[in-house]
């Protein structure tokens, strides 16, 4: 392309604009204003008819009866600048959408989250589209989102989903209080080049550029945190007994519920069969679903012990446990590694068939089976790394030497993993119990490599090596992430974590640098440079989907009023979500992976940038322990998310509310007082 054709301009054509750039149109117009009276109300469209042309410049205006005055001005060169301006002709309580953008199909990737730098890379190349913020605005300004209908069958699927800014700024569907002519305004800034949307050089440049905002001062000292939370890991509802010294936490309080909703743990039965979440949908939404099923029928709190993932992640808890010290503590730690050993005489190893040697996730105590999270019998990947890691480090660091942790590991990774990766010719997703691959909870074929399942399973040669000191072990694992993980990093394919979308996670993100960390912590690897390199590129990978800045939810929100709530997202890091997938729409997650993660890269690569940006988040983290003390289960706990949305998820799970990080820290803190 010629230089001076890269420029952006924008045509009117027919009493609508079209975005151009070199030329060709780049994205669609779908809508200039779309507005709301109360939060998640009833939604107005509107186009505008007047269009005016400057050299250089473009404006689109109009008025809105009752509402006020609305102006969209496009500043045209080598970048588009879009300013924005609102000013209420009433003072009044709203929340619009400024300029719905439909990104073309042929945008083979795609990004889009709500707060941060957006775009997408199609066949002509890469447009990144980045609202700007204003210190001085604060509140009163917009910020990019997006604007989607969701479809009722499931969490992947959208009726549309379009680039938008949004005021609230980076919020959904929530409304502020105006004045009379008080003005919200916001830019734009769309840039044109040819690196992949998802290549973290976007975040570097970014992150080397940027204005560094202020530090989250922290809302509770670390120790008060634990404190806290120390409340909540002791209820006894939480606690599930399974007999001989053994017992694991189950997943959380869903019997507290306010709003039913689809979310999981599943594990559910109909007339005695076991019913997955696809079929669930289908049951509930389809044409001709049955009208005597209801939400509620699903809605148990029942007793799923959980393992490696989802909303329990017993393995892990067990290693936060040992390290916080005491001996209720350590009693239920023990129980845990117990249980996960010698339960029902074989632990939640399978003993022989197509899966000989995986670990199953899940244990449903109220029906008395083994189980996916979903309530199937699939074996998912990173599952086997989770488990295998956090079992090896609760070996190796002494705090339980029971002979079956080598053991059953090393079956794991040779009669499990090595035995799967010949019968496909790689590592799949997940495992049917016939052996072949697996699919998502909606339906969709686990059939292709995932990096943070990659990651997971060379971290268990990682770890088995550690055990055994047996150098093939090392070299194992270095060939699978030479041979499997490099390839997905060097092609930006960092996946994801959740088991319902194709999508990129932030926690799969968070997944991968643990494993990274661990290898280089093994040192003398042969691989150790190039390692670094993809810790790298990770780990600003992992930045990108962080919030820099606070978008005054605790003054807007007010989906946390009564929960003794002051809910901050600076230094937060969004779930994620991609073209079709409502999985973590407008969320912040609060998984234990993001600060340990960032703890593991510090101690093995203090050369990245990578303290500051710990200290930030578990800041943060600590404005997020806001269950309302009045529930049963206590004050400590955390949801699962922080809501950019009108929405609360009242419920505390046992994962997201063990700060693993924090933990580690403050050990760390005694030992070196002492």
């Amino acid at each position: 392309m010629d230089k001076k054709d890269e420029c952006f301009f924008v045509l009117s054509e027919n009493g609508e604009e079209k975005l151009l750039f070199a030329g060709r149109e780049f994205c669609r117009i779908k809508y200039h204003f779309k507005y709301w009276k109360e939060p998640k109300g009833e939604q107005w469209e509107i186009n505008f008819s007047s269009f005016r042309t400057f050299p250089g410049k473009f404006e689109v205006s109009g008025e809105i009866p009752g509402v006020g005055a609305a102006k969209i001005t496009y500043f045209c060169g080598r970048e588009l600048n879009i300013h924005f301006s609102f000013i209420p002709s009433v003072a009044q309580n709203i929340g619009f959408y400024f300029l719905g953008m439909e990104f073309p199909e042929d945008a083979t990737e795609l990004r889009l989250l709500p707060g941060v730098y957006c775009g997408y890379t199609g066949l002509c190349g890469t447009f990144k589209f980045s609202s700007v913020y204003s210190e001085k605005a604060e509140l009163f300004q917009l910020a990019s989102a997006v604007d989607q209908k969701s479809d009722s069958r499931g969490t992947t699927l959208t009726v549309y989903q379009y680039f938008t800014m949004s005021f609230p700024p980076a919020f959904k569907n929530g409304t502020a209080a105006l004045t009379l002519g008080q003005e919200i305004s916001g830019d734009l800034t769309v840039s044109y080049c040819q690196e992949d949307i998802w290549d973290p050089v976007h975040k570097i440049r970014e992150f080397e550029t940027a204005a560094k905002p202020e530090k989250m001062m922290e809302r509770y000292t670390y120790n008060e945190f634990l404190l806290n939370w120390e409340k909540y890991i002791r209820e006894p509802d939480l606690w599930v007994e399974l007999g001989n010294g053994m017992g694991m936490f189950h997943v959380g309080f869903y019997n507290v519920l306010t709003d039913p909703k689809l979310g999981g743990p599943y594990g559910y039965t109909l007339n005695d069969r076991p019913i997955r979440y696809k079929e669930l949908q289908e049951l509930l939404f389809n044409p001709g679903a049955d009208k005597n099923i209801r939400f509620d029928y699903f809605q148990d709190n029942i007793h799923q012990l959980e393992i490696a993932w989802g909303n329990g992640c017993n393995t892990m808890v067990a290693y936060a446990l040992y390290n916080y010290g005491g001996e209720w503590f350590r009693r239920k730690a023990d129980a845990i590694v117990k249980a996960l050993l010698e339960f029902k005489n074989g632990g939640f190893q399978i003993a022989d068939g197509p899966l000989s040697g995986a670990w199953i996730n899940a244990y449903n105590a109220d029906s008395g089976c083994f189980q996916d999270h979903y309530g199937g019998n699939q074996v998912f990947l990173p599952d086997q790394g989770i488990v295998n890691y956090f079992l090896s480090k609760i070996y190796l660091e002494g705090f339980n030497r029971a002979p079956g942790i080598p053991r059953n590991i090393e079956r794991n990774c040779t009669e499990f993993l090595l035995r799967s990766e010949k019968m496909h010719n790689g590592f799949p997703n997940a495992f049917s119990p016939d052996g072949n691959f697996g699919y998502s909870r909606e339906g969709y074929p686990y059939n292709f490599p995932n990096a943070p399942g990659i990651a997971q399973t060379a971290l268990s040669f990682i770890m088995l090596y550690r055990l055994t000191e047996n150098e093939e072990n090392l070299l194992e694992a270095e060939r699978i992430i030479s041979k499997y993980l490099q390839p997905l990093i060097e092609d930006n394919k960092f996946g994801f974590l959740e088991y319902d979308h194709r999508g990129y996670c932030s926690a799969g993100a968070a997944s991968v640098l643990i494993a990274l960390a661990e290898y280089l912590e093994v040192g003398g690897g042969k691989i150790s440079e190039t390692v670094k390199h993809m810790q790298e590129k990770v780990f600003y990978h992992l930045l990108s989907f962080r919030h820099e800045r606070d978008y005054f939810i605790y003054r807007h929100a007010h989906n946390v009023d009564g929960w003794h709530a002051v809910a901050k997202n600076c230094h937060h890091f969004l779930h994620g979500f991609t073209r079709g997938s409502l999985q973590g729409e407008y969320m912040l997650h609060t998984r234990y992976e993001y600060a340990y993660a960032l703890l593991r890269t510090l101690e093995s690569n203090p050369a990245l940038p990578v303290k500051t940006a710990l200290i930030d988040h578990l800041n943060s983290y600590t404005w997020q322990q806001f269950i309302n003390p009045e529930l049963k289960k206590g004050f400590g706990g955390m949801t699962e998310h922080v809501g950019l949305r009108t929405y609360v998820q009242d419920t505390a799970h046992l994962l997201h509310s063990v700060p693993l990080a924090m933990i580690l820290i403050e050990k760390a803190n005694r030992r070196e007082a002492v």
